[in-house]
């Protein structure tokens, strides 16, 4: 396994993980939930890290959990292994009551009512709002270390690409980071099939 890290350059970037940054998995990362995900860190503090993967997606719509909902074609996510039966979204619209501003553009959360009365009233559409079922959580000084051992690189994305992301999402976060981490996105995601 050395000798893939050392090629593959594996090594984190030396970036601080804070709320609004991204997480990318470095490519050889096994976990089922984990391998190959980018998560956006929406909270981070001493006390541990909150995060959304943002390239993990359900093949079950919204509409077909919550028979009411207004908004048709509204995709769900695996925000992470946590909590899988609890509903999360982020969103474009910095007027809804009670979100948490990730940063500009990406609000986190707030009064589902208010959420539900811009959906049937066409204001807020699909590409202004995205759910999640579940989400991913490190304890104090966990992602920390993961970060020491290299799993993750912390970096950055445009609010259309966490709202509207390309089902290759990790590996335009990957070339995104530049040039030495290239090699990432040629990588099978097994390399004993290689």
């Amino acid at each position: 396994m050395e000798d893939f890290t050392a090629f593959l350059n594996i090594t984190y970037n030396n970036v601080r993980p804070q709320r609004g940054k991204v997480l990318i998995s470095q490519p050889l990362l096994s976990d089922g939930c984990f391998g190959r995900s980018v998560v956006l860190i929406t909270e981070y503090s001493k006390d541990g890290t909150i995060g959304l993967i943002l390239n993990k997606w359900m093949e079950v719509a919204l509409e077909d959990l919550l028979e009411d909902f207004p908004g048709k074609g509204l995709q769900l996510s695996l925000g992470g292994p946590l909590r899988a039966n609890t509903l999360l979204y982020l969103h474009t619209f910095d007027n809804v009551p009670g979100s948490i501003k990730i940063f500009n553009g990406i609000y986190w959360g707030g009064d589902l009512n208010e959420v539900c009365r811009l959906l049937s009233l066409s204001v807020m559409k699909p590409e202004n709002i995205r759910f999640f079922l579940g989400y991913s959580g490190w304890t104090a000084g966990q992602l920390e270390d993961e970060l020491k051992s290299n799993s993750w690189l912390v970096g950055d994305l445009q609010p259309r690409q966490i709202i509207c992301p390309t089902y290759n999402l990790w590996k335009e976060s990957v070339r995104s980071m530049g040039d030495e981490y290239m090699q990432w996105t040629n990588m099978p995601e097994n390399p004993a099939f290689n």
